[in-house]
């Protein structure tokens, strides 16, 4: 069972990712993030780049629909909620559905966002990141630092893992990364 903190942090997750705020995670809300993406870093939609960040955000919602099991296409709050539920009640022995989603959320913002393909998130290219969901400035430079364990001003894979471990398994309300997605206890 998710604890209050677990449930706070997956409805405030939920509300960022529904980008068109209708109550349901449906293609047109990263259809629209993968356009402002496109907008904010100047890339035309019909170059390679374009369409490869837009085949990426069709993937990684389809990818939700299959993990979380939905025959529509689109996942409600209540779904959404009920999957990750059981995905963080499950042993660590059996094979959860969430570690995949985690490491392809860690694939998915390390193609959309290190743009000079080094292999680490900058500061810049967080902030970035994060502003195509309408998280403050303050809120990433904050995450950031928590995020960054070894302050060498850069995010690593494995770094932003662990974050999102954080995010999703812990309920302790000072995980470095609970904040990986903007100020979720209000």
């Amino acid at each position: 069972m998710l604890s209050e903190i677990q449930q706070k942090k997956i409805n405030h997750l939920f509300n960022v990712l529904d980008a068109n705020k209708n109550g349901t995670l449906q293609l047109d809300d990263f259809v629209q993030v993968s356009e402002d993406i496109l907008e904010q870093l100047s890339i035309d939609r019909h170059s390679r780049s374009g369409q490869l960040i837009l085949i990426r955000a069709n993937r990684f919602f389809v990818q939700l629909l299959i993990d979380t099991q939905q025959p529509e296409l689109s996942i409600s709050l209540w779904d959404w909620m009920k999957f990750f539920d059981k995905e963080i009640s499950s042993t660590s022995g059996e094979s959860r559905a969430l570690d995949s989603y985690i490491f392809r959320t860690t694939f998915h913002l390390f193609s959309l966002f290190d743009l000079n393909n080094d292999n680490q998130i900058s500061t810049e290219e967080y902030a970035n990141m994060w502003s195509i969901y309408n998280i403050p400035k303050e809120s990433c430079e904050e995450s950031f630092n928590l995020l960054d364990k070894n302050s060498d001003s850069l995010i690593s894979a494995d770094e932003m893992i662990s974050g999102l471990n954080d995010f999703f398994n812990s309920s302790d309300p000072k995980a470095p990364g609970n904040f990986i997605f903007g100020e979720w206890n209000y």
